[in-house]
């Protein structure tokens, strides 16, 4: 990282994927191009997981049969630093990037335990059976990959706009 001065800790760039709800999933398609769409990631346990269609014709699906490595990219604040302008024009954030292989999850008892683990941290105040029969009809219909992490970086500038101070 070539500002060492803006780089996050582990704990802090791991806060940033608790608390981030979207992200920019990138990797290379079946066309050897880059690719990049939006998920809504969650960090369970030291992995990420997302849901997506399970059509064969996605070409999410394709790309990430093909080649697992994938790189996330989370922007957990970014605002104009409006007290900087006229001298500088900047802007206050925070970051964090996870390079990893994503792995489409096969064991219907690991699909079902992680998709209902990312409903109830997608949507806190829903009851849990409704979240389970919401699976019972739409469970066969998605895919859930599982991203394992290799690599986790963060960035930020005026970080303590985000991290709030512990007491």
């Amino acid at each position: 990282m070539r500002r060492k001065d803006r780089e996050l800790s582990k704990e802090e760039t791991i806060e940033i994927l608790r608390n981030t709800r979207h992200a920019v999933l990138s990797m290379i398609d079946t066309e050897e191009k880059p690719y990049a769409t939006p998920i809504s990631p969650v960090l369970i346990g030291d992995d990420l997981y997302f849901h997506c269609t399970n059509s064969d014709e996605s070409k999410r699906k394709k790309a990430l049969l093909k080649n697992p490595s994938v790189m996330v990219t989370f922007i957990g604040m970014g605002e104009n630093d409006e007290k900087a302008v006229p001298d500088n024009f900047s802007v206050n954030y925070v970051s964090a990037e996870v390079v990893g292989q994503a792995n489409l999850v096969s064991d219907p008892i690991e699909k079902k335990e992680k998709t209902l683990a990312l409903a109830k941290i997608h949507f806190p105040k829903v009851k849990e059976e409704d979240i389970l029969k919401a699976f019972e009809a739409a469970g066969n219909f998605i895919d859930l990959w599982k991203i394992s992490i290799d690599e986790i970086t963060g960035k930020g500038r005026n970080k303590n706009l985000y991290f709030k101070p512990k007491k």
